[in-house]
């Protein structure tokens, strides 16, 4: 949306048109799952109040397991390394669900898209599920409505939808990328009262990754230092034309020489001209009718600036 102030000093000219798009380009970085850089692929906030859910026996999940930040950003890989007490994790609690926001897209790459960090003190990753079932299942979405499955990568526990403590999930074909990621806890009740289920340490996009050696963008180079917006009021007539275009620059206070360069699609040149006319309003005729039909674009050049605009011959 175009909100250029038409009314600045440097806005002088009737020609001139606002924001001019020539491209947008996305980009994602390499991070490639590292935890170093892992936080810029992480969730970054929480959406709405999650629906915590309760310990098997009932009670109210306590506040140091409840603490919602500690979802976000790096996973703090706590499973074996950290005292109990420390709690670095937010426990879902018996049937609760969070929805949680990534501050970038996570695209759909190949291979798997998501890491699930799920945080066991002294856990064993060789351990089997059904000796410790802390279990959730996983949805993303584009826009925090409509909402799609996220695939568990297959291990010896983990099946379909479901993933078993730490583990990977696929964006389904089909689906372009997320922005958020909702987690319901689907763990059976087992083991003592004080069990509050799936516990989220952190997560992670992976293969996030486009060259950044490859420059995608294909700009054509230029020698001057600055492209004019409309300071020499270009105007063509006739435009299509078939023999004469006249050329007219309104350049109010540059009465200096001027380069006008006529080039193909292609970027060839087929008519330079110099211009000294002494004065900052002239018009210049350019006979084009040895030109095959099609579109050109006329180059004005003074002082460093240049300007251009499109010539149609018929």
């Amino acid at each position: 949306m175009d909100i250029t102030n038409p009314f600045l000093n440097v806005f002088t000219a009737p020609n001139q048109d606002g924001f001019d798009v020539d491209a947008v380009v996305g980009f994602s970085s390499c991070d490639g799952g590292s935890f170093d850089a892992g936080a810029e692929y992480s969730p970054n906030s929480v959406v709405g109040t999650p629906a915590q859910g309760q310990r098997k026996n009932g009670t109210n999940v306590p506040n140091n397991r409840s603490i919602e930040s500690r979802m976000l950003g790096i996973p703090q890989m706590s499973d074996a390394s950290t005292p109990a007490n420390n709690y670095p994790f937010y426990a879902l609690g018996y049937g609760g669900t969070v929805t949680l926001k990534f501050p970038y897209t996570i695209l759909n790459v190949a291979g798997a898209d998501i890491e699930v960090f799920e945080t066991t003190f002294g856990d064993n990753p060789t351990r089997s599920c059904a000796s410790y079932p802390e279990k959730a299942t996983f949805q993303g979405s584009a826009d925090g409505s409509v909402w799609f499955d996220l695939n568990a990568v297959a291990t010896a526990d983990d099946a379909g939808l479901i993933l078993c403590r730490d583990g990977k999930l696929m964006i389904p074909d089909g689906e372009a990328g997320l922005n958020y990621i909702k987690i319901t806890d689907v763990t059976v009740p087992f083991g003592a009262g004080s069990t509050d289920a799936y516990d989220i340490d952190g997560i992670v996009g992976l293969g996030q990754c486009s060259s950044s050696n490859t420059d995608i963008r294909q700009i054509a180079p230029s020698t001057e230092d600055v492209i004019g917006e409309g300071e020499y009021g270009i105007e063509i007539y006739p435009n299509p034309a078939s023999d004469i275009a006249s050329i007219s620059i309104d350049a109010k206070n540059n009465t200096d020489n001027y380069t006008i360069t006529i080039t193909d699609v292609m970027g060839r040149i087929v008519s330079s001209d110099v211009i000294n006319q002494g004065k900052a309003s002239f018009i210049h005729n350019v006979n084009i009718t040895d030109l095959t039909s099609g579109i050109y674009m006329v180059s004005v050049e003074s002082n460093g600036t240049r300007e251009v605009t499109k010539l149609i011959k018929n």
